[in-house]
């Protein structure tokens, strides 16, 4: 598999792991609270979430996009 397919899979395994956190949660809201309500710090919450899963899937598979200039090496 080449890097991008490789991120590719990394980011849909990602996605599917974020929807299930995501339906799990609104889940135990539904049980304890009687109705799922929205809000913009579950919102924010869960972008931080979904990306910290996808860093956690691409650098489990090496191909976390690298920044530019020596990454940091000296």
């Amino acid at each position: 598999m080449s890097e991008n397919e490789i991120r590719e899979y990394a980011l849909m395994k990602a996605t599917f792991k974020w929807l299930l956190i995501g339906m799990l949660w609104q889940g135990l809201e539904l049980w304890f609270y009687g109705t799922t309500r929205p809000s913009n710090e579950d919102t924010i919450i869960g972008f931080l979430l979904w990306y910290y899963i996808v860093r956690c899937e691409c650098m489990k598979r090496g191909v976390w996009w690298k920044r530019g200039g020596d990454n940091g090496k000296r």
